[in-house]
């Protein structure tokens, strides 16, 4: 596809099941919201919302990249350069979300003494074997 970048989502990180895709260009519409604690973010007529405003912030510089790429016309990455990029990624996230980050905002008393999870999960996690490879 020259000249577009594919964006797809799937049901989990093992990538089996694709959920559905978005097809942009150089010139696609993004979008965010103002807000001290907003995380909506928008690329052309689709809605997103992140977990937090960081994860909003990275999403945006990943698609701003794509689109900084298309408008140079940038060859397509190779295989290598996508595992690069795809672990500088795995790498914030892990940053992101690590239980023993400090959340941002205000304390449980400024809410009224309701606490703040930040982005901790609410269940705890249930671990999953990955996909058998082929034999």
């Amino acid at each position: 596809m020259a000249g577009m970048a594919e964006l797809v989502f799937y049901s989990d990180e093992y990538c089996e099941e694709e959920l559905f895709n978005i097809v942009f260009q150089e010139n696609a519409a993004m979008s965010t919201r103002k807000g001290t604690y907003c995380t909506v973010f928008g690329l052309d007529m689709h809605r997103f919302c992140a977990r937090n405003r960081e994860e909003k912030d990275l999403w945006l510089r990943a698609v701003s990249n794509i689109k900084v790429k298309l408008m140079f016309r940038a060859p397509d990455p190779t295989a290598g350069e996508l595992a690069i990029f795809r672990a500088a990624v795995h790498e914030r996230l892990e940053a992101l979300f690590s239980p023993r980050r400090e959340v941002p905002g205000p304390s449980p008393e400024e809410c009224g003494a309701v606490a703040v999870f930040g982005c901790l999960p609410l269940l705890d996690e249930e671990p999953r074997r990955p996909p058998a490879g082929p034999s």
